[in-house]
C-alpha cells in the first residue's frame, strides 16, 4: 500500500521515479518486506536530572540503536551501561560516581545544559554523535550489535581494540594469566600509536606509584587533553584536578598520558591523593600489575591493617570492598578469590592494581613473613 501511493501520487513521474529505483528504492523495499526480527535490548541506566534532557538523550538513543540494531532501554535501574550527564557528575564525588556505576560501563553526556537554546533537532543530533561514538566501544554493544558483528564478519576488516582493552595482550607479563582474567583481553597487532599511549600510560603510573612512597619525589603532570589536566603533588599528599580529568577517570576509567608543561585551570579541585592514586589504579588494570611476579596469581595474598579503612574512603562500589576484606583477612590467592565466583576478574585486577600502587596489599613470597612488604 505505502508502494502504490508513493508511485501513484505522482503517475507522470514514475518513469523518473524508475530511473532512480537501483539507489534507493531496492533497499527501501527490503525494509518495509524484511520479516519482523528480534532486536537486541541494551538497558541504560540514567543519572541526568532535568526530565527535557532525558527526553533528549532517550531520542537520541533510539537513533543510535537504530544505527547498531539494537534497541537501548533507558531509565532501566538494573542497566547494563550506565549514563551520566557530566555536569552533574562535577557535582559529585568521585566515590558518589563509583557507588553509581558499580563497575559498569558507563558513557558521558557533555554539553546539555549548554545546549538548552539551541532547537530539539540540533541538541539530539549533538548527542546522538556523543552517544555513537562511545557506546559503539561497549563491549556489551559490540556483542549484541548484529551490525558491528556483520561489519567484523566482512573480508579484510580488522577490528581494532575497544577503549577498555588497550593492548592488554601484549603488555601482560604472566603466559597464562589470559586464561583466568577472561574479562580482559586484548587485541594483537594494534599499531604502534596505541604502543605510544599505552607507554605513555604506564609512565604515569610508575611514577604514581613511586610518589606515593618517595614524598621528595616531583610532582606529576598529566593530561587527558584540553581543559583535562592533572597534578599530584607527593609532598603535600593532594592531587589539583580538571573536573573533565576527573570524568576520564572516574567514569571512564582512563589513564592519562605524561604532560610537562601543563596546568588544571581555575575551576580545578583538590582530592586526596590516595583517592586519585586509587582510581588511576582502577582505570590501570590493564597494565601490568605493579612490581608483581610472573606467578602472582597463584601466589598468597595479603592487604596491610589500614586497607579496608583507606579502600572505604576511596570507594564505595561494594565488590571493591569485598576484595580487600578479602585480601585483609588473608592471605588468599587471586586464583582462589575468583574461583569462589565472588568476584569478577575485571574487578580483581582492578583491586589488586589500586592496592599495590598505594601499598594496602601486596604477594607473599615463600618463607617471607605473612604481611605485605
Amino acid at each position: 500500500m505505502i508502494t502504490k501511493a508513493i508511485v501513484g501520487a505522482e503517475p507522470g513521474r514514475t518513469a523518473a521515479v524508475q530511473g532512480t529505483r537501483p539507489a534507493w528504492w531496492k533497499a527501501l523495499r527490503e525494509t518495509w518486506e524484511a520479516p519482523p526480527m528480534s532486536v537486541a535490548r541494551v538497558g541504560v541506566q540514567h543519572l541526568i536530572l532535568h526530565a527535557s534532557d532525558v527526553e533528549i538523550v532517550r531520542t537520541a538513543l533510539g537513533g543510535v540503536g537504530a544505527s547498531l540494531g539494537l534497541s537501548f532501554e533507558l531509565d532501566r535501574s538494573d542497566g547494563e551501561i550506565v549514563l551520566l550527564d557530566a555536569d552533574v557528575m562535577t557535582h559529585m564525588s568521585p566515590q558518589l560516581v563509583a557507588a553509581f556505576k558499580e563497575g559498569r560501563p558507563t558513557v558521558l553526556v557533555c554539553g546539555l545544559r549548554a545546549g538548552r537554546g539551541l532547537s530539539p533537532a540540533a541538541r539530539v543530533a549533538q548527542v546522538r554523535q556523543q552517544l555513537r561514538r562511545q557506546l559503539s566501544r561497549v563491549s556489551v554493544v559490540r556483542e549484541r550489535s548484529p551490525r558491528r558483528a556483520a561489519a567484523r564478519r566482512a573480508p579484510g576488516v580488522v577490528d581494532l581494540p575497544r577503549a577498555d582493552q588497550g593492548s592488554t595482550a601484549r603488555r601482560t607479563s604472566h603466559p597464562g594469566h589470559e586464561a583466568h582474567v577472561d574479562a580482559l583481553r586484548g587485541a594483537s597487532g594494534a599499531g604502534p600509536l596505541v604502543d605510544r599511549l599505552a607507554q605513555g600510560e604506564g609512565q604515569v603510573l610508575q611514577r604514581a606509584a613511586q610518589g606515593w612512597r618517595h614524598l621528595d619525589a616531583p610532582p606529576l603532570l598529566a593530561t587527558y587533553g584540553s581543559d583535562a589536566h592533572l597534578r599530584f603533588d607527593f609532598r603535600t599528599r593532594q592531587a589539583l584536578c580538571d573536573p573533565k580529568a576527573m570524568q576520564f577517570l572516574c567514569a571512564q576509567h582512563e589513564v592519562p598520558q605524561p604532560a610537562a608543561h601543563v596546568w588544571p585551570g581555575a575551576d580545578a579541585c583538590v582530592h586526596p591523593l590516595d583517592l586519585a592514586i586509587w582510581h588511576l589504579g582502577i582505570a590501570g588494570a590493564g597494565h601490568p600489575l605493579d612490581g608483581a611476579p610472573d606467578d602472582w596469581w597463584n601466589l598468597p595474598w595479603r592487604a596491610c591493617a589500614v586497607a579496608v579503612t583507606t579502600a572505604e574512603r576511596c570507594t564505595r562500589v561494594p565488590s571493591h570492598l569485598d576484595i580487600v576484606r578479602r585480601l585483609a583477612a588473608g592471605p588468599v590467592t587471586p586464583a582462589s578469590l575468583r574461583c569462589q565466583g565472588q568476584v569478577s576478574a575485571t574487578d580483581l585486577r582492578r583491586v589488586l592494581q589500586a592496592c599495590l600502587m598505594l601499598g594496602l596489599a601486596t604477594w607473599v613470597t615463600p618463607g617471607a613473613a605473612a604481611g605485605p612488604a
